[in-house]
C-alpha cells in the first residue's frame, strides 16, 4: 500500500476550485444597467442642436472640398499609381 501524506489527499479529493469561480468582469445584466444609465444622462447632450458656427464651417469645407481638383496634383483623369506611405 502507498502512503499518502494529508496535505496529498486534499489535494486529491478537494472538490472547490476557486479560479472556476473567479468573476471576470461585469455581466450583461451589469452592462444592461450601465448602459441604461448612461443613455438616461446622456440624452439631453446627444438631442442639443449642432451649433450655426460649426454648420457654417462644415458647409465651407464641403465647399472647398467640392472645388479641389480631383487628381491631387496629378494631371486631370489620370490617377497615381504610387502607393502613399
Amino acid at each position: 500500500m502507498v502512503a499518502v501524506s494529508p496535505k496529498a489527499a486534499r489535494r486529491l479529493f478537494d472538490s472547490y476550485h476557486p479560479e472556476k469561480h473567479y468573476m471576470r468582469g461585469p455581466g450583461p445584466r451589469s452592462l444592461g444597467m450601465i448602459g441604461e444609465r448612461f443613455r438616461a444622462e446622456t440624452e439631453g447632450i446627444t438631442r442639443e442642436p449642432v451649433p450655426q458656427r460649426w454648420l457654417e464651417l462644415m458647409q465651407s469645407l464641403e465647399q472647398h472640398e467640392g472645388t479641389r481638383p480631383t487628381g491631387h496634383g496629378d494631371q486631370a483623369g489620370e490617377r497615381s499609381t504610387k502607393r502613399r506611405i
